[in-house]
């Protein structure tokens, strides 16, 4: 089975619980992740107003 990502909900700050297709579900913190990164694409994320905008999106291959 591929594991995907079918859900994922802003819990606070850069916190995310992610749920996967084979019904596991997990709290993530992006946090450290996010504020690591330099490229000007990450700069607006390392605003939580910003970042809990994300959305999941469902691609075939």
């Amino acid at each position: 089975m591929i594991l995907n990502v079918v859900k994922a909900d802003y819990i606070n700050d850069f916190k995310v619980k992610i749920s996967f297709n084979d019904g596991l579900k997990k709290i993530v913190d992006l946090k450290n992740y996010i504020n690591s990164k330099k490229h000007p694409f990450s700069q607006s994320l390392k605003e939580v107003d910003e970042f809990k905008k994300f959305q999941v999106h469902r691609t075939l291959v």
